[in-house]
């Protein structure tokens, strides 16, 4: 194929165009042209190329591409001449809601692997770098966020847990945001579109090859401030960039010749963020807090808090309500404190349910070419804001009541990069909906309010011509109307144009986008409202944590061109987000209807892999359905998942440390497989050898998932939630069957340690022979009640309970004793759940 394309074949391309495309037309790896609307995001999956083709439509594509740029033409009128960054990040926006899924056509494409969104943030990212530093030479610029697990997973108490969790979660995503901000502006103001690769705490941005180290190093030195002072040490960001190149380097056939090309760039970026992190590490080494900076300790979360954390809470009879809103009535007592990072974590944590919008300000100083963090600015914004919502003293939440429903508003400073981040709520019980128009209106009124009660005099008095303001808003979950019509805005459109027109008109930069994100959380109705559910309220408690299979490697073979990598990021994160995000919201919406509620809640899903955590049942339950979903959508990669269940009161550390351990060292050495709770042994028969291994399957086998099509194969994840379920209804008939469940497992518990002293059941005939008179003991004496057992081991059509064969009929049919030691040894890790669930539902 590469020669054909050399020689410019005509003949020969087409040849080889057509094996390929001959192979891979039946494979269910295509997407349907089709526009992302919520609706369509939670429905994308991989197709065979006649069914791909039969859903596209590019009429759809087409309509709102020309609706939602008429809007952003309506919004932007006056400045289309002068074409502000807003504008241009705007359109971006509406490229990524109309495109992601258009194929592109580029040169010597042998199959449509390249979106038209992506390749067109890259072009469109090499021409702002050019155009804004009159320089047509790159460098690839990363910020990695480093210690995201300690510093999200940092609660040590149940109380208040869950929204510390969460607002942890969500302000890694928002410093990382800030900072790339920082960097677009040192950079002379580049758009978004230069952010080429987002994934986790990753983020690629192209920068012209110019005053590349001073940039970097001013860079650094915010960074560093924000990881000191407002995030407390925990998270800190590693700053790298890559060697210089051009933009014919992107061509995909120096990469194939082995001639350099993008690969090299690559890989000289990935060298320069291995020093950096290294050179970082020694520099850190050892530094200790001055002990005459330390004002005490966090009371959730045992973290040093400095004196100069403008944002730290102490809890005191005056601010006890204020601190019960964003904690949960009584988590925190009067005397205790919070450090700032904390304090921001629980407001974040607090308004991430029913999260609809946030609003991101950006102020700089620029003078004389030198950028810097306007951070007077971010403390005047603060204390203006407090005072309109929070009720002032330094608060950062408050809670009103707007149009019959209550709303929530955060304030996130981060005066040390020059941001801050308005977070808005709907708190009720009822979950938003982005699909909905009354939803989205009522969103579209919220935001209105904000900028006309004071929002916007207050960036208007801020900004100034050594001031720039940045500020974007964006709406959550919303892949379509994000930008204000008629239509979705409704009362408040034609108030709100003209206020976005007259902060243009006076220099604040005004732009319009859309994010993924939770905003699920399970809550109860009391005395005071809705009110939060926490981790201490549950028995048990789970972390479920899953990765896709070799991304690395795919990232490798797909980076032959910076507009892959562009489209496998944007791609990857847009599936495994929406797909985590909205499927909950769905599912909590679904049991609502039955009065039941949703325990297990998405912590982060983006880049390659997905965190949940909760209520155990429930998190096994969706990170199976997750799972499905998100493998449907990424075929031909594969994933890998490991779940740990503890009390409630185990520090959420300790689970998300097991449970990357677990992922690591036997999951994705497997791959495609999983591990609940501790590692068991179970026997797999492949091609008449037994192998032994200690993970299990995450679905039932079948031509499309790689597990041997063996008895042993048939226990694993799938068959485990789905007979453990959402609800208990499942649970009463095997709450009837507890002594035998108690019986067989303590048999399958002999064959376990049987197993792991021999590596095997070829054991002496003594030792074996104990265990078969056994289990042949049981089915003699309680055979009727076993048989009631096995019919409740039912999962869809699969009869689960007949591979524990009754003695001695069934067993004989199998080929003997030993044979239905190793299908009970198999079905223990899901029998030994069964088990714990009918003794809490007992209680």
């Amino acid at each position: 194929m590469l020669r054909s394309i050399e020689e410019c074949s005509v003949d020969g391309i087409k040849v080889e165009s057509v094996q390929l495309l001959r192979r891979l037309v039946g494979e269910e790896i295509w997407f349907p042209v089709k526009p992302l609307t919520s609706e369509g995001l939670e429905e994308l999956r991989g197709l065979r190329y006649e069914d791909a083709a039969r859903e596209s439509s590019y009429g759809d594509v087409v309509e709102v591409l020309l609706n939602h740029l008429a809007v952003v033409k309506d919004v932007y009128a006056p400045l289309l001449v002068s074409v502000p960054r807003s504008l241009v990040d705007t359109i971006l926006a509406v490229l990524r809601t109309s495109l992601l899924l258009v194929p592109s056509s580029v040169f010597a494409t042998i199959v449509p692997d390249i979106s038209l969104y992506s390749h067109s943030k890259v072009v469109a990212a090499y021409a702002a770098s050019e155009v804004l530093s009159g320089v047509k030479r790159y460098r690839l610029f990363v910020l990695d966020a480093n210690g995201i697990q300690q510093f999200v997973s940092a609660p040590v108490k149940a109380a208040a847990a869950s929204r510390v969790l969460r607002g942890r979660s969500l302000l890694v995503e928002l410093a990382l945001d800030s900072l790339v901000h920082y960097t677009l502006q040192v950079f002379g103001g580049l758009p978004l579109a230069n952010v080429v690769v987002s994934e986790g705490g990753t983020v690629e941005v192209i920068v012209p090859d110019k005053d590349v180290e001073k940039a970097a190093d001013a860079v650094r030195r915010v960074a560093n401030k924000l990881s000191t002072r407002e995030l407390g040490h925990a998270l800190g960001f590693t700053i790298a960039y890559s060697k210089s190149f051009d933009a014919s380097q992107g061509f995909f056939l120096h990469s194939l010749r082995g001639k350099g090309g993008f690969i090299e760039v690559l890989d000289s970026l990935s060298q320069s963020l291995a020093f950096e992190k290294a050179r970082r590490g020694v520099r850190g080494a050892g530094v200790l807090v001055d002990e005459a900076g330390v004002e005490g300790f966090d009371s959730l979360t045992g973290e040093v808090i400095a004196r100069d954390q403008r944002y730290k809470l102490r809890v005191d009879e005056a601010d006890k309500e204020y601190v019960d809103a964003i904690a949960g009535a009584d988590k925190l007592s009067t005397g205790d404190m919070v450090s700032e990072a904390t304090h921001l974590s629980l407001v974040a944590g607090t308004l991430a349910r029913n999260l609809v919008a946030i609003i991101g300000v950006h102020v700089y100083k620029v003078d004389g070419g030198v950028v810097e963090p306007c951070r007077e600015c971010v403390k005047s914004l603060v204390d203006r804001l407090s005072e309109l919502f929070c009720g002032g003293r330094g608060r950062l939440y408050g809670r009103f009541r707007l149009e019959q429903r209550d709303r929530g508003f955060g304030l996130i400073p981060f005066e040390s990069s020059g941001s801050l981040y308005i977070l808005l709520s709907l708190v009720d019980e009822k979950l938003y909906d982005p699909a909905n128009i009354e939803d989205l209106r009522s969103v579209w009124a919220y935001i209105y309010y904000v900028f006309e009660r004071g929002l916007a005099r207050a960036l208007e008095e801020v900004v100034g011509e050594r001031v720039k303001v940045y500020v974007e808003v964006k709406l959550v979950n919303a892949t379509t109307n994000f930008v204000p019509s008629r239509e979705a805005a409704g009362l408040v459109y034609d108030g709100l144009k003209k206020l976005t027109q007259r902060l243009l008109e006076k220099g604040v930069d005004v732009a319009f986008n859309y994010m993924l994100a939770s905003t699920y959380h399970p809550v109860k109705l009391d005395e005071g409202g809705v009110r939060l559910v926490d981790l201490d309220e549950y028995n048990l408690i789970a972390l479920a944590k899953m990765d896709c299979d070799m991304v690395g490697e795919v990232k490798r073979l797909i980076s032959i061109s910076p507009s892959r990598l562009a489209t496998l990021s944007d791609i990857l994160n847009t599936a495994i987000a929406g797909k985590a995000y909205l499927y909950a919201v769905r599912l909590a919406r679904k049991l609502g209807e039955k009065e039941g509620t949703l325990g297990a809640i998405p912590l982060y899903a983006g880049g390659d892999d997905v965190v949940l955590y909760g209520d155990w049942v429930h998190v096994i339950g969706l990170v199976f359905d997750v799972y499905k979903l998100i493998r449907a959508a990424v075929r031909p990669l594969a994933l890998s998942i490991a779940v740990t269940v503890d009390r409630s009161k185990t520090p959420i550390l300790e689970l998300y440390g097991r449970a990357v351990a677990l992922l690591e060292d036997y999951a994705k050495r497997v791959k495609a497989s999983c591990v609940i709770g501790d590692p068991t042994p179970r026997i797999v028969r492949v091609d008449g050898r037994e192998l032994l291994v200690y993970v299990a399957p995450i679905e039932m086998p079948s031509k499309d998932y790689p597990w041997p099509n063996d008895v042993a194969s048939l226990w694993g994840l799938e068959a485990l939630a789905k007979l453990l379920g959402y609800t208990s209804e499942k649970m009463e008939g095997f709450r009837e069957k507890k002594t035998e469940l108690h019986i067989l497992l303590n048999i399958a518990a002999e064959v376990q340690k049987l197993v792991e002293k021999r590596g095997g059941l070829k054991a002496p005939l003594n030792e074996l022979l104990r265990l078969e008179i056994a289990y042949a003991y049981i089915w003699a004496r309680r055979g009727e009640e076993l048989k009631k057992l096995r019919k409740l081991l039912r999962v869809d059509d699969v009869e689960l309970g007949k591979t524990i064969p009754a003695f001695p009929d069934e067993t004989r049919e199998k080929g003997s004793l030993k044979e239905a030691l190793r299908s009970l040894l198999a079905a223990k890790p899901v029998l030994d759940y069964i088990l714990l669930a009918t003794r809490i539902l007992s209680r």
